[in-house]
This record gives structure tokens, sequence and C-alpha cells, in this order.
């Protein structure tokens, strides 16, 4: 035996429109490496396209999945039946135990044929389950699920939490504090707590801040 020996192989073949017998498909079995107490082995997948022939999946010795595609390898995990809700595909992260899932990765379609959200779970206890953490909605909108949102640990390092646009709030945290800034005619700082506990209300940049409590939107108490 050497190197590179295949051990096996099964075709599948077919007549073309010429009547050639032409092999569409193959899965090849490979010895990477024949020496003693360190062999390898390999599972090849191979298709033809555009009447070309050629390798498209690898399951390498180590148990890793590599797909071959010159224009970028593509997973399609699609639904048989046309509905506007349920899964489409799901991708699970287990450990040794086959039957387990800590992790996963889950599309829904989202009210419509054509639309779709991006669901992200994890599982902090196996008594637990999976529990579903972030989305990213058909819109673009990211729902954390548990209103939680952490932007690093290192001191001295600005966080942010932008807007895109003149809504909503701005969130920066530094070295110095955590400062809030909300929009008229560009971003101000409006509310800043500093390191040492202090709080202090920035005004509109005409006069000093101030502190305003209502009970709706036009009336204070």
């Amino acid at each position: 035996p050497a190197d590179d020996d295949y051990t096996g192989i099964i075709s599948f073949k077919n007549r073309n429109s010429a009547a050639e017998e032409i092999t569409y498909s193959q899965i090849r079995s490979q010895s990477t490496d024949v020496t003693d107490a360190t062999e390898d082995g390999v599972l090849t997948f191979h298709t033809r396209h555009n009447g070309t022939f050629g390798e498209r999946l690898r399951i390498r010795s180590n148990g890793h999945i590599a797909s071959n595609n010159s224009t970028g390898a593509v997973l399609e995990l699609t639904r048989t039946s046309t509905n506007t809700s349920g899964l489409c595909g799901k991708v699970v992260f287990g450990n040794t135990d086959w039957d387990s899932s800590m992790a996963s990765v889950q599309a829904y379609q989202d009210g419509g044929n054509d639309n779709a959200s991006l669901r992200f779970y994890t599982q902090a206890s196996a008594s637990g389950g999976e529990q579903e953490r972030v989305r990213i909605q058909k819109d673009g909108v990211v729902w954390a699920k548990d209103g939680k949102l952490k932007l690093g640990t290192t001191s001295g390092t600005d966080n942010y939490i932008y807007s895109t646009n003149a809504a909503g709030i701005v969130y920066q945290a530094d070295d110095n504090g955590h400062t809030f800034q909300t929009y008229a005619s560009g971003w101000k700082d409006r509310l800043t707590i500093e390191d040492n506990g202090e709080v202090k209300v920035n005004g509109n940049g005409s006069g000093g801040g101030y502190l305003r409590v209502v009970k709706d939107r036009d009336t204070a108490y």
C-alpha cells in the first residue's frame, strides 16, 4: 500500500444526449497516510457541473468537513414547503454527546414567502435547554432578547451603541464614565455618569441642564 491509494470508489453513471456513458457523481475513499499507528483516511464527494467533473465535498481524517467551489463554498438549507412562518434551516453546535445541542443558529420565515429572520440560541444549563438570545429581523433590526448588550470588558476602551439616524439614543462608555446622547441638529451629550458616581445633566447649549419629571409627554409633576 501507498499514501493516497484509493480504497473504494462508488460511481453513478448514465448516458448523455450523444449516447456516451458519463460518470455524473462519485464517492471516493482514500488512504492519505498508511504509516503504522498514524494512518489517515478521507472521504470525498464528486459531481459533474457544466460538463466538468470535480471534488465538491471532503470529510477529512480529523472529521472536519470542507466544501470546494471555485466561486466560494455555499451551504444551502431550504425547506420544501411554501409558507410565511416556520423553520427554514438550522445549524447546531454540540459536544461529544451526539444528542446534545448547546448552541444553534436558526433561520425562520418572517411573515412572508420571501422574508426571513436569523436567530441565535445558546444554552446556559442542560436543564434549561437552548434559549433564543439574539434575533436579526427581516428589516435588519437586531433584537437582544434579554435586553442586554455587552460591549467590551477592557478598561479604557471606548464602547458604543450607535443609532444610524436621528432617532434613538447613543450610549458611550470609556474610562471617564458613561455618556448618553440624543439628536437635535446633531448628536449632543445629555446625561453623564462619571466614574466617581457623579451624575451630570447637560444643557441644550443655550442654558444650564435640568431634570424634568413628567407623567406623560407634555404634563410635568
